[in-house]
């Protein structure tokens, strides 16, 4: 998904209203704009669910965490563009594409981990039992005596 709104945004930007964007870093040398947002979107994408697999297995409070993770790292991708021009417009364009990327993963992995987390079961709580007081082994009786 992250790679498609990716490729959406620049054929809407670039293709469409004809402005131009700052690129994100070409990590397999495409040559292409259009590439390198849906190649980096995609691999944003497999790191959060990479992230919140481990957070499932080693968090007390793994939404949690991945929540406050996925704000810090959209927040980062999202300004980034403002670091490598000096272009305000263009920046601009790129952080919105950017922004929606990191909110669509965001969501999505969250709403996954919201129906595959399961609460582990709670321990059963025992109750003194004594004389008079319906224990573990004792079924309440009614009306209570007394």
């Amino acid at each position: 998904m992250a790679a498609l709104i990716g490729l959406v945004g620049v054929v809407v930007i670039e293709g469409i209203f004809d402005q131009d964007m700052v690129p994100p870093p070409d990590l397999f040398s495409t040559g292409s704009h259009t590439a390198a947002f849906a190649i980096d979107g995609a691999i944003f994408a497999i790191l959060a669910a990479a992230v919140l697999a481990l957070l499932v297995v080693t968090t007390p409070r793994p939404k949690r965490f991945f929540g406050w993770l996925m704000v810090l790292a959209t927040a980062l991708v999202t300004v980034l563009p403002f670091a490598w021009t000096s272009h305000l417009d263009r920046a601009v364009l790129s952080a919105v594409v950017d922004l929606a990327i990191g909110i669509a993963t965001w969501s999505l992995l969250a709403g996954v981990a919201t129906r595959t987390i399961r609460p582990a079961p709670r321990a059963p709580q025992s109750r003194p039992s004594g004389p008079g007081q319906p224990g573990p082994t004792t079924p309440p009786s009614y009306p209570p005596r007394g």
